[in-house]
């Protein structure tokens, strides 16, 4: 349903709660309300849809699978393992739900065989192994995803998607060997992705590697030349490294590639400043804050290259400035 008639059917539940009266409305109205209401987080409002549902319709398996939901998140996850216990179409919503009781419980065992169950089902997409993905992240149980990765890449002829947030989900996890290895195995495949090479070089960074990162933002700039995220990319790993001339090169393309100037104004200030050539880095700040005059960074940066340079009533100014942006 789209969002007015959603909307619209809000209002007749609503108005037949308030008018104490009674109304008609058909399963899937009910589980669109319910999710609808959960999705606003007005949880006494999705529990009214879900009883009055199963009030209407006790054996629908949506509505049950609702309420054993609205339970599980509720702490009641016996009794939302009692409800499941009483649905019998073993759907990818019934199995994520199971696994999500199971993990609330401790039962990591349990949760993996109801994972590897939506994977082996002939609907499932890898989308719904995303899914996976996410809950295991929410449960802090992503030891569990190598465990699952063998399964997901045996039932589907490209997994590409799959590894790729995995190997995002590790990167946020201090897991940068394994984002790596995964990042390494996705462009064994298609060696020309370059947004997967520019993945790689941010793990490599993230890893103290910042040759092998910047490796990588060559292969990355030799499948695209003109991709601004490749290019400020490099340039950070060349900042990092020490290697400042390079890195104003760098960024300098950037600047003529992006529609963003005033990041790249930004960067070369920030390149010059630790060159300690503060009146170039004053003049790109400048450059920058022309373009966005509340940016009280850019004026604070402004105040410690004229206080570097011994200019203190320039360096006064700059910071009653970004006072003045941002109290």
């Amino acid at each position: 349903m789209n969002e007015a008639e959603i909307d619209k059917l809000r209002e007749r539940f609503e108005s037949m709660i308030e008018e104490c009266r009674s109304c008609y409305f058909e399963p899937d109205e009910l589980e669109t309300l319910a999710r609808s209401y959960q999705d606003d987080m007005e949880y006494d409002r999705e529990l009214q849809v879900i009883n009055h549902g199963l009030m209407m319709y006790p054996d629908n398996e949506p509505l049950l699978l609702c309420k054993a939901h609205y339970l599980a998140m509720s702490g009641a996850t016996e009794q939302a393992r009692s409800i499941l216990s009483s649905v019998h179409e073993h759907s990818i919503e019934y199995y994520l739900l199971l696994s999500e009781i199971e993990l609330v419980s401790e039962n990591v065992d349990a949760a993996l065989t109801a994972f590897k169950n939506i994977v082996e089902l002939p609907e499932s997409t890898i989308e719904d192994c995303i899914d996976i993905l996410d809950i295991c992240a929410d449960f802090y149980h992503i030891d569990l995803l190598s465990q699952l990765t063998e399964v997901v890449e045996a039932r589907f002829a490209d997994a590409t998607p799959y590894l790729r947030e995995l190997a995002l989900l590790c990167m946020d996890n201090d897991r940068e060997d394994e984002a790596i290895e995964l990042f390494n195995k996705i462009l064994d495949v298609n060696p020309f992705s370059a947004d997967d090479w520019l993945l790689l070089a941010k793990a490599h960074t993230l890893h103290k590697d910042i040759d092998k990162a910047l490796e990588a933002c060559d292969f990355a700039l030799a499948i695209n030349e003109k991709d601004e995220n490749a290019v400020s990319f490099k340039g950070y790993c060349l900042y990092d490294s020490g290697r400042l001339e390079e890195a104003i090169e760098q960024f300098e393309t950037f600047l003529n590639l992006t529609s963003h100037k005033a990041v790249a104004y930004e960067l070369l200030a920030e390149t010059y400043s630790r060159m300690e050539q503060h009146e170039n880095a004053i003049k790109y700040l400048l450059l920058a804050v022309a373009l966005d005059e509340h940016n009280d960074d850019v004026y604070y940066q402004l105040a410690v290259n004229y206080y570097c340079m011994g200019d203190i009533d320039s360096a006064v100014k700059n910071l009653r400035q970004a006072i003045s942006c941002n109290d």
